[in-house]
Parts: structure tokens; sequence; C-alpha cells
């Protein structure tokens, strides 16, 4: 194949790979009912973990766990709570549902703040902020559920 002809060849081999790159690199975008049912799973799932730091925050102020497991469980919460957020916003959002997603995004973000301040707490020791992230915690899981209830 002389050399003109095999650069085109290679030429349009790379365009062709780059075009089914790119596709593949695009958010999935479901229609409205199956991101609504997403989001409702998102939020329960977020209100999940928001209820467990709530428990282990309340145990370990009351000195009722053992050793480090307060750390333990709090981590766990901090990254379940990260990836139930990451499988919602990595979706495109339907047209119809922008503005419910600018709401569910925008709690899930400050649930997982919520939550890595609990664990920040809880590894530091500081028992001192303890009523004040049980009432926040408690705040943030009623905000979850009734966003969960909306979106129903």
């Amino acid at each position: 194949m002389p050399w003109s002809r095999r650069r085109r060849a290679l030429t349009l081999v790379a365009w062709l790979l780059g075009a089914v790159l790119l596709g593949a690199c695009a958010p999935a975008t479901p229609d409205s009912q199956a991101w609504r049912a997403s989001a409702v799973q998102t939020l329960e799932d977020t209100s999940s973990q928001l209820a467990t730091m709530r428990l282990t925050v309340e145990q370990e102020r009351r000195d009722r766990l053992p050793g480090r497991y307060a750390v333990t469980v709090a981590v766990d919460s901090e990254e379940q709570a990260a990836m139930a957020a990451e499988s919602l916003t990595g979706q495109q959002p339907p047209g119809t549902e922008r503005r419910a997603y600018d709401r569910v995004s925008g709690l899930l973000d400050d649930a997982q703040s919520l939550i890595s301040e609990a664990r920040i707490a809880l590894v530091d020791g500081r028992t001192q902020e303890y009523p004040s992230l049980l009432r926040r915690l408690d705040r943030m899981g009623a905000r979850a559920d009734r966003e969960t209830e909306r979106l129903r």
C-alpha cells in the first residue's frame, strides 16, 4: 500500500476510534421516570447513611462503642454516601428534571459534607460537637426524606 493511502487509512481509523471513544464518554441520559427512580434510590441510600452516622455519633457520645468502631463505621458511611451520589450525578438528567436535579444534587452535596464533618469530629474525638451534629444529621435526614417523597 502506498504511503498516502496508508496515511489516509490510518487517519480514518483514528477518526473512527476517536468518535467511538467520545461516544462512550457521554453520560447516560435516562428518561424522566427512570431518572426519578434513580434519584429516589440515591436519596434513600443517602438517608440511610445519614441515619447510620447519627446512630454512630449518638452511641459514641454515650461511650457505647468499642475501640475505633465509630471511626470505621463513619468512614464506611462516608464512602457509601459518596458512591450513591456519584451514581446519580454521573447521569445526564432529562431536560424536564433539571430543577429536581439541582435540588437533589445540592442536597447530596450538603449531606456528604455533613457526613464528612461528623467523621472528622469522631476521628478527632471532638465530643463537644456531637449534640450539634446530631441535630444537623436529623434535619438533613428529614430533608432527604421530604425530597424523596416529592420525587415519588
